[in-house]
Formats: C-alpha cells, sequence, structure tokens
C-alpha cells in the first residue's frame, strides 16, 4: 500500500488524513497500519475515533495565517524519499516553495559547537552539493545546521524544525528561519 490518492479529486480523503493523524494514539506507525488495514482515511474513521474538524480548521488557519500549508502524505508535494518511509510522518507543516521538497535530498548535520574548519567544510560540501541540484535537508540548529543552511538557501534547503515552524530556535538563527521561508 503506497498511500497515494488523488488530493484534487478526493478533498474528503486528504481531510480526513487530516484528521486521523492528529487523533490520539495514531501516530506514524499507527496511521500507516489504518490506511493498510482500512483502505483509506474515510474508512478507517468510520471504526476509530478521530478528532474533529473543527481542530483541524483552527490548526489550519493557525498554519496559514504563518504562511504555511499542510502537506498530507499523499499530496504531489510530499517528499516522495520520505513517503517511501515505513514510518513516514502523515502530515508536514511547511512554509515556503514547496516544489524543493520533490528534489532529490541530501541531509547535512553534525554539532552545534562546530569549530570554524568544521563549519567551513560544511558550508563548501552543501554548496557544492547545492551547485549540483541537491536540497540540503538540516535542522537550523547553531553549528553545522546553519552553516549547511547558509550556503543552499540559493539552490535550495529545508530547515526541519522539532518544535514547529513557528517555534525558531535557536533565535540567532530567525533571520535565516526568514530567509529559508521566503527562498526555501
Amino acid at each position: 500500500f503506497d498511500g497515494s490518492f488523488s488530493p484534487q479529486s478526493d478533498a474528503a480523503e486528504r481531510r480526513m488524513r487530516l484528521r486521523l493523524a492528529r487523533s490520539p494514539r495514531v501516530g506514524p506507525v499507527t496511521f500507516q497500519q489504518a490506511l493498510q488495514h482500512f483502505g483509506s482515511a474515510r474508512r478507517a474513521a468510520a471504526d476509530l475515533p478521530v478528532v474533529p474538524d473543527s481542530e483541524i480548521a483552527r490548526e489550519e488557519a493557525r498554519l496559514a495565517e504563518a504562511g504555511g500549508q499542510f502537506v498530507v502524505l499523499g499530496d504531489p508535494a510530499y517528499p516522495p524519499a520520505l513517503a517511501a518511509l515505513p514510518d513516514a510522518p502523515p502530515v508536514l507543516s511547511a512554509i515556503g516553495d514547496l516544489g524543493v521538497l520533490a528534489r532529490p535530498t541530501v541531509a547535512v548535520v553534525c554539532a552545534r559547537d562546530a569549530s570554524l574548519a568544521g563549519s567551513r567544510l560544511a558550508g563548501d560540501l552543501s554548496s557544492a552539493l547545492g551547485a549540483a541540484g541537491f536540497v540540503i535537508a538540516s535542522g537550523l540548529a547553531r553549528g553545522i545546521d546553519t552553516a549547511a543552511h547558509r550556503a543552499a538557501v540559493g539552490t535550495g534547503t529545508v530547515a526541519v524544525l522539532a518544535g514547529g515552524i513557528d517555534q525558531v530556535y535557536p533565535l540567532q538563527n530567525a533571520p535565516l528561519h526568514a530567509e529559508i521561508a521566503e527562498r526555501g
């Protein structure tokens, strides 16, 4: 079961995937298992408790205020390599150019307290990979993450934020966060 559907023709399935993914005790693996067992989120919701649509609408409104949108597993914009994982996140919150998510991606992560030489190497590597057509993914943390993002913001970078798109950490990376949201 590949989890795909046509969001253009099946808005109800997409919406139900959002509701199922946000339901209590439904993580990435349980989400995938429910889709496999029931064949669709709509059929799963008939047997499982899912959050009310009003909760999704509130979250969607807050996300839109921040300039973002949901990317649901099965959406065309969902990163193909991430979708192939058995525990792929059912829903991503994204700001920026969603086309970047479809390109080949290399993660560059390492020490937060990186040496100058390490930061330079991460920047050089990220710049070269970006010039070769790769998107750089990192966590927007201090050190190597920052160097990688800065070097790749012009060619494509994705900041993967554990705390959510509206929680910039460290605060010193707020300008970089804004630049990635605009160009990444």
